[in-house]
This record gives C-alpha cells, structure tokens and sequence, in this order.
C-alpha cells in the first residue's frame, strides 16, 4: 500500500471468530510506502494512547554477515523528526526531534516543544551522540568476534 491511507486494525478472541465481538486494536493514518508509515504518520492503540509525527522506512540491519545477498531483506518505520507520544488523558509523555535506528527505535536527539507537524525538522546527532554510536558499532563489533571465535574453538574441540 503506498500513499494516504487509515488503516484499522481489529482483534478477536482466538476462540471463536465473531464479526460482532470485533475489537479496534490500532488505527494508523498518514502517509504509507509499501504498507510501512514513511512521511507524517499517527497511531492510536486501543486504550487511547497516540504516537504521532514523522517517520521513514528503515531496512533493518542483519547481524549475520553470513547471510546470502539474496536474504529477505525487513523493514520497519522508525520516528524521524518531529515526534511525540500522548497518552490516553492527553498528556504527552514524549516530544521532541526523533531518530529513530536499530539500537534504539525512538532516539531522541532533542528535546523540544512540538507546536505542530505542517513541516518536518532533520534529525542530526549531537558529537557526543555520533561518538557514542561509534563507540557502540565498535563494541558490537568485537562482540561478535568474540563470539566467531568462542564457536570456532568450539567446533574444533568436538
């Protein structure tokens, strides 16, 4: 699905399939790209709590370096930029400018009042977020060497 869509998601007991005891479970309105929110969006859950803002279409990024390049690749939307999450009494729990990425699906990268979504604002990390991130790709990269290297002793102990 690609454009402008509300999409209503119902839910029903697993034991029975009863169109009259159907249940609202979410409803999503916005801009969509291959059936993801990419572009401004808003969510409704069924206790009444909203996320609403921008948000782009994110590859998700496979762990295994293995994979063949004909992997099926996933996607997800992240918040990207203006964004906030108001809760079913009105109150907003979360506000500012989001970037949203595989460690963290809504980074904030600055707190800020939202006043109203008719323009989107780039998300840009802070230096000490991007060394941070830096810091953690590193991590996560002797992380999985160590790993690789725990299997191989491993396997050529059996």
């Amino acid at each position: 699905m690609n454009g402008y869509a509300r999409v209503i998601e119902f839910t029903c007991s697993k034991e029975e399939f009863d169109l009259q005891k159907l249940h609202v479970k979410f409803v999503n309105e916005g801009q969509f790209l291959k059936g993801l929110f990419d572009g401004f969006g808003r969510s409704i859950d069924f206790n009444g709590n909203s996320q609403e803002g921008f948000w782009k279409r994110h590859q998700i990024k496979s762990l295994n370096k293995k994979a063949a390049s004909n992997e099926i690749k996933s996607y997800v939307s992240r918040p990207f930029g203006k964004w906030r999450m108001k809760r079913y009494d009105g109150k907003t729990s979360e506000e500012g400018i989001y970037c949203g990425d595989d460690n963290v699906w809504n980074r904030c990268v600055k707190k800020c009042a939202v006043k109203n979504f008719k323009t989107n604002e780039e998300p840009r990390l802070s230096i000490g977020q991007s060394i941070g991130d830096l810091i953690n790709s590193l991590c996560m990269c002797v992380d999985q060497d160590a790993a690789k290297r725990k299997e191989m002793k491993e396997s050529s102990q059996k």
